[in-house]
């Protein structure tokens, strides 16, 4: 005499397609009313959620002190995320972001004028690397490239301009 497995005893049974299509067709309205809250979530999220638009380039820093002037070379210190940590903060900072409003004030032309927010404005160091990413967002993509354009070219001007050993050299 064989042991009886679950596979075979009598109380154990398999359960078929036409049984699992049954118990799918009686419960369809909770699967249905699921299915259909779920996508009604995410259509109102989407609808409903402002457009933004961010416009970003990039900026190769020099790092270090020039031991010097006849020697190219730069001496790098050890301290990378206090360097660039500060040089984020200089990019956000009310000098940089003053110095953009008077070059797209500059440059407005007969176009509207453009009032840069400080809050708009974002950087970040791009890996462990030497490059700052700078960036701005604002609902119409015009404005965020002329924006964007001018804090590249205002932190440039000021990180030249600054109290630097070499600010020649800096970039």
């Amino acid at each position: 005499m064989m042991p009886e497995t679950p596979a075979t005893s009598a109380g154990a049974q398999r359960a078929t397609a036409r049984e699992f299509l049954a118990v799918i067709f009686r419960r369809r309205w909770i699967i249905l009313g699921l299915f259909a809250a779920t996508l009604g979530t995410v259509l109102f999220v989407s609808f409903t959620t402002p457009l933004t638009y961010i416009s970003a380039g990039e900026v190769l820093v020099r790092r270090g002190e020039q031991k010097s002037i006849m020697q190219p070379y730069f001496t790098v210190t050890n301290e990378w995320e206090i360097d660039l940590g500060s040089e984020v903060h200089t990019v956000k900072s009310w000098p940089v972001v003053q110095l953009a409003q008077k070059i797209v004030d500059r440059e407005r032309g007969d176009g509207p004028a453009l009032a840069l927010s400080a809050d708009r404005v974002d950087a970040e160091v791009t890996g462990k690397t030497n490059v700052l990413a700078i960036g701005y967002v604002d609902r119409d993509p015009r404005v965020a490239e002329r924006a964007c354009d001018a804090l590249l070219r205002a932190y440039v001007e000021y990180r030249q301009s600054a109290v630097l050993s070499y600010p020649r050299r800096f970039f």
